[in-house]
């Protein structure tokens, strides 16, 4: 009987302990919607400067940089908020949410540019792919000198901060800058890459500093979570779509080459899949690495779109990680074979050398 009564009492208490922590989390929830409306109400005029910088864009890419920004501002909120931040630590926050890619489609410094047009020739391939890379890999520095311009004394003021002006000035500027990484992955991939031509030129090769301090490592979380959701893959395969199609024909061929039909929207899919799990990978802090863990398993129950209006193919998350596995599983087979074989050749060697 005792013994009956002590796992009720445990039943209860667990319900109890369960429905506790929904009400704290509803809490919660409810005061980050609310902080995200304030926000974007002090802060709407810059919100939309920002957006106005990726005019030019494709419409669809232009569409998920916007999504990409709001989901960051969200998520900034909300991790900040469970962080006990104050409110100037909040608003220097949100300041580098809003700002973080405000250069990310700016064109080149003319300097650099023409270096490049002059090394590769302006109408080569070498000259359009390290001229998207070189943009995407300083933007985190470009943009955080442009926050230091536009976070004036007069601006901060206007928007309801009204001290530690050079404080916040330097905590946005520093998380802004070091919300690139150093990345893993693709990002490391594309850095190693321009780093190696840009030292073949005699330039200063591009450092990503790692996130320090609260503001940085919320940033950089965020940012993170941002790449691993809906918004994020959608981000990743509208890139690959408008600059990568080459990189991505090269991997449907080596997937034809071992019998697997890949099609380049489900290649692009992979490539979006990847960044996600390195993004959550970048993060050291277990409860912000498991928030991003949650985004990943949603983001895989969507289907996907890849290319234009007129010819749009849609794309399904399981369906490209099997025939990766299947590739995968071939590879790994043929792997296994040629060890398989070497060794035996290995033996027939010896036994000849023997006779």
């Amino acid at each position: 009987m005792k013994s009956m009564e002590r796992e009720q009492k445990i039943i209860i208490e667990k319900d109890f302990s369960e429905e506790v922590n929904e009400v704290r989390e509803n809490q919660e929830k409810s005061l980050a919607e609310k902080e995200m409306q304030e926000a974007s109400e002090l802060f709407g005029d810059l919100i939309n400067q920002v957006s106005s910088r990726y005019e030019g864009m494709p419409d669809k890419m232009r569409e998920n940089f916007i999504a990409h920004n709001s989901d960051i501002l969200k998520s900034s909120i909300e991790f900040g908020m469970k962080k006990g931040f104050s409110d100037n630590e909040l608003k220097a926050l949100e300041l580098s949410a809003i700002l973080h890619d405000v250069t990310k489609n700016d064109s080149l410094p003319e300097v650099i540019d023409q270096k490049f047009k002059k090394t590769f020739g302006e109408d080569s391939f070498e000259y359009k792919r390290i001229e998207a890379d070189y943009r995407l890999l300083i933007h985190g520095k470009t943009a955080s000198q442009e926050s230091m311009e536009i976070l004036s004394d007069e601006f901060l003021v206007k928007h309801s901060i009204i001290d530690d002006f050079e404080n916040i000035r330097e905590i946005v500027s520093r998380a802004i800058a070091e919300h690139m990484g150093p990345n893993p992955g693709y990002m490391g991939f594309v850095l190693e890459a321009t780093n190696k031509k840009l030292k073949d030129m005699g330039e200063t090769e591009i450092v990503h500093p790692r996130a320090r301090g609260k503001v940085s490592e919320v940033l950089l979380a965020a940012d993170m979570k941002s790449l691993a959701s809906e918004h994020g893959i959608c981000k990743v395969i509208s890139i690959r779509y408008n600059f990568n199609q080459a990189q991505d024909r090269k991997v449907v061929q080596e997937y034809k080459d071992k019998g697997v039909n890949l099609t380049m929207g489900e290649a692009a899919l992979l490539s979006a899949i990847e960044s996600a799990n390195q993004a959550r990978d970048m993060i050291s802090d277990l409860e912000l690495k498991m928030e991003i863990s949650k985004t990943i398993n949603e983001a895989m129950g969507v289907e996907y779109k890849y290319g234009e209006e007129d010819k749009i193919e849609i794309l399904n998350c399981e369906k490209a990680l099997q025939k990766q596995r299947d590739y995968l599983r071939i590879v790994s087979q043929e792997e296994q074979s040629k060890k398989d074989e070497d060794e035996l050749e290995e033996v027939r060697t010896r036994l000849r050398e023997a006779a």
